[in-house]
């Protein structure tokens, strides 16, 4: 692993948050922060990883937009590799607003993902070596079905990891399930993908069904982790003041990514992803700048 390197495909935003004071009023404008940050799943995957230590080649697109450029320089100055990325001469780079209350949660949000949607497959082609020379590939939910699907059965003996993004997309999922060696996903995710109701009987059958490991994220009840017919569930860590739950699933995913490159068991690297997110629930932007691996490693050790 730490000679090696990860390929993650997906989506890249300009993320601009507003933040009211108060309790979110609809139809009306509310007082509060807007900020503009870089954001997109695949991205904020990319940029926790590189924060622990990977070497990550991220495919996405950009176009030669103002918000492209933004986000070329932040990927640039982060050491996150974007030289295979394809540049859209068609859709504007993805935009993601979102709109929260005074105590971090989302009130609503709208992800203009277009760009991502419409990568050629003929793009991927051309990075078959690169894919083939991967430790990991990682994809989420902002591809097309068709690329997903594509992407899975080229690859078909490499490891790959799936974020669910939302439940609208993670059904984008449904034809490539028996070629995804884990994905993760919360509790409403797991439903709209599995068409099952979420409880660990199901999750249990869903990894011996699909061969996979599942790892479901709980809010406030911690998350469960599936595989070979086995339920292992951890409690959150609390946290008294959360800043913003953006990026906090994207963390998750991270440290769930970063643990089995690592080779560690399913448990631990719950416990290294439950700390990723506590980490990022207490910073303002979607990947908080604390996260380096020598501290989330010495966090593990001190909360075990």
């Amino acid at each position: 692993m730490e000679n090696g390197y990860v390929v993650v495909i997906g989506g890249i935003n300009a993320d601009i948050t507003g933040k009211a004071v108060k309790d979110v009023v609809q139809n009306e404008s509310n007082i509060g922060k807007v900020t503009l940050t870089a954001g997109g799943v695949a991205r904020n995957i990319c940029e926790n990883l590189v924060r622990m230590g990977v070497d990550c080649e991220f495919i996405t697109t950009f176009s030669n937009d103002y918000f492209g450029e933004m986000l070329k320089r932040s990927c640039n100055d982060l050491g996150i590799s974007i030289v295979h990325s394809y540049e859209s001469t068609e859709f504007a780079t993805g935009t993601y607003i979102s709109l929260e209350d005074y105590k971090g949660q989302m009130f609503a949000a709208v992800c203009d993902a277009d760009g991502i949607m419409n990568i050629p497959l003929t793009h991927i082609d051309k990075y078959a070596v690169l894919l083939k020379h991967a430790s990991c590939i990682v994809i989420d939910c902002n591809l097309s079905e068709e690329m997903i699907e594509y992407i899975t059965k080229k690859n078909e003996n490499k490891m790959i990891i799936a974020e669910a993004v939302s439940s609208a997309k993670v059904i984008k999922l449904n034809k490539s399930l028996n070629r995804i060696s884990a994905i993760k996903l919360n509790r409403q995710e797991f439903e709209s993908l599995y068409q099952v109701e979420y409880n660990q009987e199901n999750g249990r059958k869903m990894s011996v069904k699909y061969n996979q490991r599942i790892f479901v994220t709980e809010g406030i009840d911690g998350s469960t982790g599936y595989e070979n017919n086995n339920a292992i569930h951890i409690d959150a860590i609390p946290i008294k003041n959360i800043i913003s739950v953006n990026g906090a699933g994207d963390a998750y995913a991270s440290g769930i990514i970063f643990g089995i490159m690592q080779g560690y068991d399913t448990l631990y690297c719950m416990k290294l992803a439950g700390i990723m997110s506590y980490v990022t629930l207490s910073s303002t932007s979607a990947v908080s700048k604390e996260i380096s691996k020598n501290k989330i490693i010495t966090m593990l050790k001190e909360i075990n």
